[in-house]
């Protein structure tokens, strides 16, 4: 009889460690999840657009609308600032010549947030894989400015001081797909990695891929 009562007790401390060790499927207590991610924004375009590649960070909340259907709405945000430089110039008027400009230096410096709604597949299991399309609207906060040294014009002497312009424009449309994988490593907590493209309309159109690494927290 007693070593019946101990046996019990091992199976039943073996089952409760491997249910705690055993990541928790898509089941209904991961219903709505929290993500924060961050990774790499990069162009894609053909020269001569620029190659740019820019830190990327997002912040969504997902909830399982089905059995393997997901809706999710997220914020994201990403900087890119493309410098040139030119020198030494020439100043010209209405006369001719009136100055000379020994270097130039020119910033364009953009940021970008994005609300967007995405809709995605996600399989269950021990390792989720996850697909889906998703549109967003964006804001573009832009600052051109220039600056100039060695800057000599007589007869114009404000022409030599820094140019600023500000502009702010959208929201503007901005389309994405995208997949991933997710790993849950506790009942409440996953790691993820996401690949995705999107697609700006404004300006001729761009295209963009970004990679992310993450962590979501489901709430129930």
């Amino acid at each position: 009889m007693a070593r019946t009562v101990r046996w019990k007790r091992a199976a039943t401390a073996t089952l409760i460690v491997a249910t705690i060790g055993i990541p928790i499927g898509a089941e209904a207590q991961n219903r709505v999840g929290v993500t924060l991610g961050a990774g790499g924004i990069f162009g894609t375009d053909p020269p001569p657009a620029e190659n740019f590649s820019a830190p990327f960070f997002t912040g969504s909340i997902q909830r399982v609308m089905k059995s393997y259907f997901v809706l999710e709405g997220e914020l994201t945000y990403w900087a890119h600032t493309t410098r040139a430089d030119y020198g030494p110039q020439d100043v010209s008027g209405p006369s001719g010549v009136i100055g000379r400009v020994e270097h130039r230096t020119v910033l364009d410096d953009r940021k970008y947030w994005t609300l967007g709604l995405n809709f995605l597949v996600r399989s269950k299991g021990v390792l989720r894989v996850f697909g889906g399309a998703g549109a967003g609207l964006v804001i573009e906060d832009t600052e051109y400015s220039a600056t100039k040294i060695g800057c000599s014009v007589p007869s114009q002497p404000r022409a030599c001081d820094r140019y600023v312009f500000p502009l702010v424009r959208g929201p503007l449309p901005v389309f994405r797909a995208l997949g991933g994988v997710e790993v849950p490593v506790a009942r409440r907590l996953a790691l993820i990695g996401t690949v995705r493209a999107e697609a700006i309309t404004w300006e001729g159109g761009s295209n963009m891929v970004n990679a992310i690494a993450g962590v979501r927290f489901y709430l129930r």
